[in-house]
Formats: structure tokens, sequence, C-alpha cells
């Protein structure tokens, strides 16, 4: 394995402000039990601890709790909203509204709109109850590699959703794959992070892994029943023995790297059952030798809130906090247990955070001369494309996870590069299996093809993955983020994969999106030569936010994708497009002149002729995959482009492509290639 080198930073990530939100409705682990259909006799109290959670669903729903979280991190913010750069929302849940599942727009491209976040790069992530950790995760990144200055990291988890399923369906207490779904409680959590002034502050580190030969032991998706709704299906006994064997080495490795025994004053793990959380600090004091945790450092805040999944952690600090168990100055050892199997050890020192918290006073907002730079420095190495690989359904069922996973075994095939020097793994896909919400399809693939998968192997060799959603413009936001997390210093190597499947050819046949079933990826890492990405744009037009949406619903035990489409969506992509190219290439001085090739998306080639028209591009610089093509390549276009530029011997060295993605919210995603 190679050395990682330092990003342009080396200063922690710190959190400046956070707003956390709860619904007003509470709701007892009894009353949960004696609403299920069935006699459950199981002591769901007694062995997690949970007495009661807040419930969302009859008026606020997903996006509503993470609107409320961030209005009220805005408020204790110094920072005005066009002053964040980054935004990432990380919940689960996309439930926004009664009976319905959104998958497009993004619900970050929503926020942006709502709160006026002009400035903000935004689009959703995917990794089961590790994900605002995941956010944060990336959001570090991109302030260590100084593509950011502040990023905003939101989740609004309305979960228990999946109680209310599984209330309809659980038989008796043996039947406990599905027992975890009545443990979960609905909050939002919204954290804003910038570079620390002072080291002793902050995040001291944020190391994360995937298991993903274990990402089969929780999933979530619709039930096979007739009254709808999503399900967890969850092998609790192994998921929990590897998640706590593991975390516990992991947990132990952090404290005795960086010598932290004696100096951590509180222990904040991932808020599943009081039953959990002993055996995970008791198995850390036995691996340590001595008594480092106990009941009075641990933080156990399930009484009244419940698993609240992806918020957790930052419910559980928001609630000690305010009630004088975490102080200024006081460090905090987060760890994170999620399905995928996803790992997470992070030391945090606080600041003055409690304090102000706790004074709840509105702090002056930043005039525009006291800001911090508008322009981070970066760093100037180039990554580049090191091998591609392709799949294309052919005839019967498509399968997302079969696409996916032989688009990168093909790519692999390409190049000598050990396996397991891939650190990174990220998947931009939008349509996957049966709608798929938990765990992130990255770590299913991951799994797939054995990359630093199992028990024995991290500790030689780690891999990290997760799932961007942003629509059909994912797969450059996903090459951008894995370009900042290379750029960090904290990664390698990083595997980009997609792939989409029409969801209704099964079902619903006469309503399709009109999407080419297939799978793709690009294998990226750093390079001292002229070559690679050059730059990056993104623009939200959210003035045609409602121009395309879609949502899984179930009517008569059949879940399917509805979806709405404005006549006028493809016409307002094309002039999107078009503002979008002008602004990027005046920005680097240059013309379309300069271009030689451009990659646009491969929609129908009617309208691809349509959007070469409007740049006014010679016939002969845009990249048309396939002629007389109906259907929509949608996240697997850049690297379809690419391949055919390949065969075709299109490209010659020195020469830059400009790589077009557009889709819902409206996003619109460019990049400057150099071969």
């Amino acid at each position: 394995m190679e050395e990682k080198e330092k990003g342009v930073y080396s200063a922690n990530s710190i959190i400046e402000s956070m707003g956390v939100y709860f619904p007003e409705r509470t709701v007892t682990t009894k009353n949960i039990l004696e609403s299920c259909k069935n006699l459950v006799m199981y002591p769901l109290e007694r062995i997690t601890g949970i007495e009661s959670r807040r419930m969302a669903g009859q008026t606020e729903f997903s996006i509503d709790l993470a609107k409320n979280s961030i209005a009220e991190c805005l408020r204790r913010s110094k920072y005005r909203p066009e002053d964040i750069d980054l935004l990432i929302c990380c919940n689960i849940s996309r439930y926004d509204e009664k009976g319905a599942v959104s998958f497009e727009p993004s619900t970050a491209v929503q926020l942006k709109h709502h709160f006026s976040l002009s400035n903000a790069i935004c689009f959703d992530i995917s990794n089961a109850c590790a994900g605002m950790f995941t956010g944060v995760n990336i959001a570090d990144s991109f302030l260590k590699a100084g593509v950011a200055n502040r990023a905003l990291v939101v989740s609004g988890e309305y979960i228990t959703h999946l109680t209310n399923t599984v209330q309809k369906e659980i038989s008796d207490q043996k039947d406990d794959n599905r027992m975890a779904c009545l443990t979960l409680g609905d909050s939002g959590a919204a954290v804003i992070l910038e570079r620390s002034t002072n080291n002793d502050y902050g995040f001291h580190d944020i190391d994360m892994l995937t298991l993903g030969d274990y990402s089969d032991l929780c999933i979530a998706e619709p039930t096979s029943e007739d009254h709808g709704g999503f399900v967890m299906i969850t092998n609790a006994s192994k998921l929990h023995h590897v998640a706590i064997t593991e975390s516990i080495k992991m947990t132990v490795d952090k404290i005795r790297k960086y010598k932290l025994q004696g100096s951590l004053n509180h222990f904040l793990m991932h808020q599943t059952a009081s039953s959990a959380i002993k055996q995970t600090y008791r198995g850390i004091n036995q691996l340590l030798g001595g008594q480092l945790w106990n009941s009075n450092n641990v933080i156990d805040n399930l009484r009244y809130r419940g698993n609240t999944s992806t918020t957790s952690h930052f419910v559980a600090l928001w609630d000690k906090i305010h009630d004088d168990t975490i102080q200024n100055y006081e460090s905090v050892m987060f760890t994170v247990q999620a399905s995928g199997i996803t790992l997470g050890v992070m030391p945090y020192t606080l600041d003055d955070l409690p304090e102000r918290i706790r004074n709840d006073k509105t702090p002056q907002k930043l005039l525009e001369a006291a800001k911090l730079s508008d322009k981070p420095e970066q760093k100037t190495e180039r990554i580049t494309i090191r091998a591609s690989g392709l799949d294309v359904h052919r005839s019967g069922k498509a399968d997302s996870l079969v696409l996916a996973t032989n688009a990168v075994k093909n790519a692999l095939g390409e190049t000598d590069v050990d396996l397991s020097e891939y650190d990174l793994m990220i998947n931009a896909g939008v349509y996957r299996n049966n709608y798929l919400a938990e765990p992130a399809v990255a770590t299913m693939v991951a799994g797939n093809i054995k990359l630093n998968s199992d028990v024995e192997d991290w500790q030689k060799s780690k891999t990290f993955a997760f799932d961007i959603i942003n629509g059909a413009c994912g797969f450059l936001y996903t090459c951008f983020t894995a370009e900042s997390m290379l750029k960090s210093g904290k990664f390698n190597k990083a595997i980009c994969v997609t792939s989409e499947i029409e969801n209704n050819k099964q079902s619903v046949s006469d309503k399709m999106v009109g999407i080419k079933e297939s799978g793709a990826a690009l294998l990226l890492e750093k390079t001292k030569e002229n070559q690679g990405f050059i730059d990056y744009h993104f623009s939200s037009f959210t003035d045609h936010l409602n121009k395309f949406r879609s949502k899984v619903i179930t009517v008569d035990k059949n879940s399917y994708l509805d979806f709405k489409r404005d006549d006028k969506f493809e016409e307002s992509l094309i002039n999107c497009i078009d503002t979008s190219c002008e602004e990027f290439l005046a920005k680097h001085n240059l013309s379309f002149d300069d271009i030689a090739l451009v990659f646009p998306p491969q929609m129908c080639t009617e309208w691809i002729r349509n959007l070469g028209k409007k740049l006014n591009l010679n016939s002969d610089k845009l990249i048309i995959v396939e002629e007389d093509n109906t259907e929509n390549y949608y996240t697997t276009s850049i690297p379809f482009c690419l391949r055919h530029v390949e065969s075709k011997g299109l490209a010659k060295e020195g020469e830059i492509a400009l790589m077009i993605e557009a889709g819902s919210g409206i996003n619109v995603a460019l990049a400057l290639y150099q071969f």
C-alpha cells in the first residue's frame, strides 16, 4: 500500500453550529407493542432501554424534519445561507408524503431551493445508519482538499414508517428479523462544519470502513405484503456480533494510536439498544485491560429517543449538552456501527459549542468582508481515469447489482493494480433492485468483488463504500466527490460505479422512465501527468424543481415507480445546459473551439442533436454512443461516451473533452477532462 499524503489543509474539521428537531408526537414502547396486529411478548423495553420515542408521519415527513433542523442550525450559526459551499443530505428514508418514498429530485436540491443556499454544491448520500457520519467524512475531505470552506450536513429521518409496516406483519417474539423496526424513532439533525483554527479542537480523525461480505444482514425495501410500505429485515444476532466485535477492535486501535487512554471524557456509539452499548464498552475495557468506560461516561440516550438511525449520534450529543452531561472542551469518542457493514471511529474535542447551544444566543451574521477566503486554496494535482468497465442488460429481468458488479470486474480486468489498493467505492445509480433503501448499493458491490470486505482484511487494507443519489447527474458528482476525497490525502484510489434498471418493466410496462438498463465503472487515481480532470462545474436551476419527480408507491400489493415529467422538461434541460456551459467555459477563458469532444447526456439521439444545435457545436465534436437510440443511459452516460471515444480512437493526447450531465432539480454537472 502506498503512503497516503496529507491534503492541502491539515486543520481539523469542527462543528460550527448544529440544530436538532423532534416531531411532537410521543409514542411508548408499550403503545408500539399493543398496536401490533398480532400479540408480541418480546421484552423490548427491558432489552433495549427504550421507553418512548418521537414519531412523525401525520403532518411531518422526512423533508420536513430536515428543514426544521437546518432552520435551527442556521439560526445558531454566524454564517448566512449563501456562505454555505456544500450541502449533503444523508437520511435513509425519503418518505416525504403519505404512502410514497421519493427518488427524484434529490432532497438536497429541494433544501437548497427552500433555504436559498445559492452557492452550495448539493447532493444526497445513502449509507444506512452511518449516513450522517458518511456526510461528515465527505465534508471533512472537501475541507481538507480545499474544495469548500463551510459544509452543511443534514438528515431528516422519518424512519418509523418501518415500524408502521412491521406492526401489521410481525407474528410473535420469534419473528426477530423484524424486531429492530419496533425500536426506531424520528428526528432531524444538521451540522455546519468548517476548518478549525486550533487543532486542539474538532475531529482528530475520521476513520470509516466497509465490510461488504456482511452487506446482506440488513435489507430495507418494500414489503411483499398487500398493505404495502417499506420493511427492514435483519439478521440481528450476526449483524450485532460482527459490528460490535470489529467496532471494539477498531476503537481500541484508535485509542492506542493516539494514546487517548485517560484523555477521553465520553463514549458515544450508535444508539441501538442499551444491551449493545454495554457489550461494546465492556469489550473495549477488556481489550485495553482497564476500566476506561463505565455507566458514568458512556452515553445511553435511548430511553426517550429510540434508535433515530442516521441522526443518532447528534441527537445524543444535543440532548447531553442540554442536560449538562457534556461540557466545553471535553473529548468524545464517536463510533459508528451500521448495516453494510459500515464501521467508524472519530475522536472529537469540543470547543465552546456546548455553552453556545445552552445559551441559545443567535450570533451576529458575518459581513461579506469578514468571511473566510471566498475561494479556498486547492491542490493542483490531477485525478485521472485508470480504466473503465461497462455492462448492458440483454434480456429478462435486469439486476442492478449484477450490472454494477460486472462493470467493476470489467474495469479491474483492464488494470494490474492490486484490488486491495482501492480504498474508496462510490455508487451513483438511482434505480435499483426493488427500490433498495438500505444498505448502500456500493457496500453490496464491494462484497461481491471481495474488496477488503471481511473481518480479516480491514487491519491490512480498508475500503469505505457509500452511495450518492442525485438523479441523472449523479455520476459526475460521484467523480468529483472521489476526487476531493483522494486529494484530501485520506484515500488513495477510487472506484466510481453505477447501474440503472427500469423498475416498472416487469409490472407497469406502460409507464416507463425510458432507461437504458446498463452498468458502468471508472477507476480513478492521482497522477503527476498533465492529464485527467481539470475542473468541475455544478449548477442548480431550482425554478424547474417540479418538472420531473419520481416516487415509489404501492397499489394492490405492487410497488411501482410513479413519476411526473413536464412536457417542457427536456427542452428546459437543453436551456440550462447552455447557460452552464457558457459560465464554465468563460471561467476558464475557453470556447467550444478549444474543446475537442463533448460528452452529452445519452438521451434519445434527436435530443442530443438538438442540444448540439443549441450549443452551436460541429457535429464531429458531439459524441453519440448509439445512433437512433430512444433510451436514456442516465448515470452511465459518461462512461459509455468514454468507451466509445476509446474504441473509435477519437481522442488525441492533450485534447480536452467537456463532459455533461443534466437531470431533475434541474441540476447540471460539467467537467473538463484532458486526455
